[in-house]
């Protein structure tokens, strides 16, 4: 072979030498990089799982108190527009038809002052802003607890000053829950609701 195809035939040994230990190294610090990668797997499922796991109870709990507050909201709406609709027909109102859900008896506390001072709603889903605070100071919240077989089934707050009820000292069933209404525009509208005997 003649010099110049040595010195090719080296200079391709020589590359060639130089990309394997290129690729070599490469390939250790590939080896490396997952080697860490595996280690660090043990903290990172840990670390995404229990987040996620968290987001998820939060908002499967807030979802289930978005529905029951909501649900609670649109029942009190109810209530004030079956109220008003008996006062401007000057008919009868009748419990039964406003509280759709089961019940058997219906008890009324009227300025009622819960134990706990805290909204079990939460984000304003059931009072708008601080109302119902701001009522429960001023002692002037009401409430029907509507129960079935003896055991509470569903309730109704509203303002004690814009709805006003005569206070029944027993429990009413859903034949005697029958109240005559007479709505007065003072500075604000208020409802009076008198038992009918």
């Amino acid at each position: 072979m003649n010099r110049e195809g040595a010195f090719y035939n080296r200079l391709r040994l020589t590359a060639a030498n130089s990309f394997t230990q290129s690729a070599r190294a490469l390939f250790i610090d590939q080896q490396t990089l997952i080697h860490r990668a595996l280690n660090s797997i043990p903290a990172k499922p840990v670390m995404i799982i229990a987040p996620v796991m968290v987001l998820l109870v939060l908002g499967l709990y807030y979802w289930n108190r978005n529905i029951e507050c909501t649900a609670r909201s649109e029942q009190r709406i109810a209530f004030i527009q079956k109220i008003d609709q008996a006062a401007t027909s000057n008919s009868i109102l009748n419990l039964a038809d406003v509280a759709e859900f089961p019940w058997q008896q219906v008890k009324g506390f009227i300025h009622f002052k819960p134990q706990h001072r805290k909204a079990s709603c939460p984000f304003n889903w059931d009072w708008p802003g601080d109302d119902r605070q701001a009522v429960i100071e001023a002692g002037l919240l009401s409430l029907l607890i509507f129960f079935n077989e003896g055991a509470v089934s569903n309730y109704i707050e509203f303002r004690g000053d814009k709805i006003i009820i005569d206070e029944f000292e027993d429990s009413l069933t859903r034949e005697e829950a029958r109240f005559s209404v007479e709505k007065q525009s003072s500075p604000d509208i208020v409802y009076r609701l008198t038992l009918l005997p």
